[in-house]
Parts: structure tokens; C-alpha cells; sequence
């Protein structure tokens, strides 16, 4: 029904947006993988050494390791989350994360498009010592605004690619890309999709048939 998109609707960053950190340590096969990589390179350093049982000790290093290893995944994944929102309206999309806001109205919405999102680790903004991860997803691409609000490291890595989704064939400006996998990866068959297929049906289609071919 229309009256599903007057009302502004909002989202947030949810588990799906925590996937590419917590890959490495979502399922005990990768976690016994990664402890028995960490033991192999921990055991000849400590027999090496004349340590005394140096497997076990090898064995219990790697799973202390493998246990750090895996909370900090999980607590960057969460902190990495913080602050991500995507407002969508009558009148277009917002979306406030990577040290930015962005805004596209739907009709300056040209594409669906995999996209590469950097995400601050830590929940704060980013500063001269920032770290983050990248990954990529499926979100749309058009006419619309940047603001960098993550201080001059951010506005120095916009500022060094500003074209890095692409220029627009009509007015020749730098394109803005808004992430929607961040929300949810498969938002092209949920709300967020509802929304897209709303205002932009032939781009809604568009986002369907790239889902269909990376399987997202």
C-alpha cells in the first residue's frame, strides 16, 4: 500500500553488518583451523627455545591467542556497528556511517551497484590512528551529497578519491553511493527493498537480478 512509504522509516547497523568481522570466528571449524595455525607457528619457536613440553605448551598459548583473538573480533564487530543509520523517506535516503552523511533523493538514483564500505573500528569517529575494515556489498549509487564528518584523515581519504564510485554521464560529478548491506544483506527482498521498489521499481529489479548473481 502508498501509505507504508509516507512515514519516515529508519534503520540500524544489526548482526548483518558484523559479518565480515566476525567471519574468521563464527564456526568452530575456523576456530579449530585458526588454533592449530596458531600452535604450528608457536611450537618450533618454543622448541626451539628448550621449553619443556613445548607441544602443550604450544597448545595452550594457541588457545589463549585463539580466544583473544576471537573477543576482539567480536567486540570491533559490535563498536564497528555504532552509529550506523539509514533514514529512508518520501523524499529520498539518508545514510550516516563511513565518517560520513549522505543524501540521494530517489530520483537521482541511477543504479545498484556492489559497493565497498570502509567501517571505523572502535564506534567513534575516526582520527589520525583509526583503524577499520573494508568490505563490500550491495547498495545504490547516484546524484547526491557527501558531508565527511570524521576529521581531516577522513576528509584527506574522500578528498583522495573523490570519484571512487564512479562520475555521473550526465553532469560529470563524482556519484554517491549509498551502503544498504550494512542494514541488512539481503535487503533487496525485505523492507528496504519494499522502499526501492516503491519509488524506483527499474532499479528495485536491477538490485533483485545482482542479488540473484553474487547470492546475497
Amino acid at each position: 500500500m502508498d501509505d507504508d512509504f509516507v512515514t519516515t522509516e529508519q534503520f540500524v547497523a544489526g548482526t548483518s553488518s558484523r559479518h565480515a568481522a566476525e567471519t574468521i570466528t563464527r564456526t568452530p571449524a575456523r576456530i579449530a583451523g585458526l588454533l592449530v595455525a596458531t600452535a604450528l607457528v608457536y611450537w618450533p619457536l618454543f622448541a626451539l627455545a628448550g621449553i619443556p613440553w613445548s607441544v602443550l605448551v604450544a597448545l595452550g598459548a594457541a588457545a589463549v591467542s585463539t580466544a583473544l583473538i576471537a573477543w576482539l573480533g567480536r567486540r570491533a564487530a559490535r563498536d564497528s556497528a555504532a552509529g550506523l543509520s539509514l533514514t529512508l523517506s518520501p523524499d529520498g535516503l539518508e545514510y550516516v556511517g563511513d565518517s560520513s552523511v549522505r543524501r540521494m533523493a530517489w530520483d537521482d538514483v541511477r543504479a545498484a551497484e556492489v559497493i565497498p564500505t570502509i567501517t571505523p573500528l572502535g564506534g567513534g569517529a575516526p582520527t589520525e590512528g583509526f583503524s577499520a575494515f573494508r568490505r563490500e556489498g550491495l547498495g545504490l549509487v547516484g546524484r547526491g551529497t557527501t558531508e565527511v564528518t570524521g576529521g581531516p584523515l577522513a576528509e584527506r581519504t574522500y578528498a583522495q578519491d573523490p570519484a571512487r564510485y564512479g562520475t555521473d554521464p550526465d553532469s560529470g560529478e563524482s556519484r554517491t553511493a549509498i551502503p544498504l548491506s550494512q542494514f541488512d544483506e539481503q535487503w533487496a527482498r525485505h523492507r528496504i527493498g519494499e522502499w526501492v521498489a516503491h519509488h524506483r521499481p527499474d532499479v528495485a529489479r536491477q538490485a533483485a537480478a545482482r542479488a540473484g548473481r553474487t547470492g546475497s
